[in-house]
């Protein structure tokens, strides 16, 4: 059983995220989302630099999932808005708690920052994942000009 941790992320962690990440759009979410040229646009502001900007942004919390020491799946979040802008895994972290763990974090920030909701977009690949978790949709939307789902959970 692989060993699942979730920290802080700090500044030397952003590559390893901006990786992630993008991987994560590309090699997940790709099914759902085949347009190369969509997905590059997805992609363009997952970069080094992007991500260590929001790791320094006070608003912001970033979270590196780990799967035996490894960054394998990146969070991010508003605490000004009690809001989740990324939950991605690498495809091979799929299946063992990472993003479970993940999501679990950013809602005890959330709560730590007073919020009775924590709100969402999700995409059509992690939907099925976020219901499981609790969330409930508001609704469809686009983000980007791709189909996303509006989500929120009750944090009680």
């Amino acid at each position: 059983m692989p060993t699942v941790t979730v920290r802080l992320a700090e500044p030397a962690d952003a590559a390893a995220l901006a990786t992630a990440n993008i991987r994560s759009i590309r090699e997940v979410c790709g099914h759902d989302y085949p347009d190369p040229a969509h997905l590059d646009k997805w992609c363009a502001n997952k970069t080094a630099e992007n991500f260590t900007t929001w790791i320094q942004d006070p608003a912001q919390r970033v979270f590196a999932g780990l799967v035996d020491g490894v960054v394998a799946g990146v969070g991010t979040m508003s605490v000004a808005k009690g809001f989740v802008h990324i939950l991605y895994l690498v495809p091979e972290a799929l299946g063992t708690g990472l993003g479970k763990a993940l999501l679990a974090r950013m809602e005890a920030e959330a709560r730590a920052h007073g919020f009775a909701t924590l709100g969402l977009e999700s995409t059509i690949t992690a939907r099925g994942f976020y219901l499981k978790q609790g969330y409930r949709e508001l609704g469809e939307t686009e983000v980007r000009g791709w189909p996303a789902y509006r989500m929120e959970k009750a944090l009680g």
